[in-house]
């Protein structure tokens, strides 16, 4: 239960740190919440975040960045395994 209030809780930090535009910072939170917790959330909130902002009207970038960063996560996730 606490795992998953926390996910949220860095989930809405990223959504928030987005919409300042603190992209440093979002690189850092996104990578520790990947290792942490998988990279589906972040999916759900950049195309939340690319929503918000109107970004469907041009090319979603965050969007597709987020997408292209879980198929990645998972790739290398899925070579750790093996090796193990």
């Amino acid at each position: 239960m606490m795992r998953l209030v926390w996910l949220l809780l860095l989930l809405l930090l990223m959504a928030v740190l987005v919409l300042q535009q603190l992209w440093s910072l979002v690189l850092l939170l996104g990578i520790y919440i990947t290792y942490r917790f998988g990279a589906a959330g972040l999916v759900l909130v950049a195309i939340g975040t690319d929503a918000y902002l109107g970004a469907f009207t041009s090319v979603p970038y965050l969007s597709l960045g987020a997408v292209l960063w879980y198929v990645i996560s998972e790739l290398v996730r899925l070579r750790l395994r093996i090796i193990e």
